[in-house]
């Protein structure tokens, strides 16, 4: 989800940076980023002007799944605030 709010992609850099220190070390981050690839829940593209930059998105899949995750979400809330 912090990936589709930022345009669709972002770099590792800016995913550490956002995550507070006493959560999750840099690796803790990189393993989880690495895992959600192999999950197919984010794709890895490589920065083209500087290759080091690995950029992260929402798969096609992913994003579906989040989009009608609050689909959903905003038609229980719908339903549960006529009661």
């Amino acid at each position: 989800m912090y990936i589709k709010e930022q345009s669709g992609y972002a770099h590792f850099e800016l995913i550490y940076n956002d995550i507070p220190k006493n959560v999750a070390s840099r690796g803790t981050i990189q393993s989880i980023l690495d895992m959600g690839v192999k999950l197919g829940i984010y794709t890895k593209l490589t920065y083209p002007n500087d290759r080091r930059v690995k950029l992260y998105n929402l798969s096609k899949a992913a994003s579906a799944e989040v989009d009608r995750f609050f689909i959903n979400f905003l038609e229980l809330s719908k339903n549960f605030s006529k009661k």
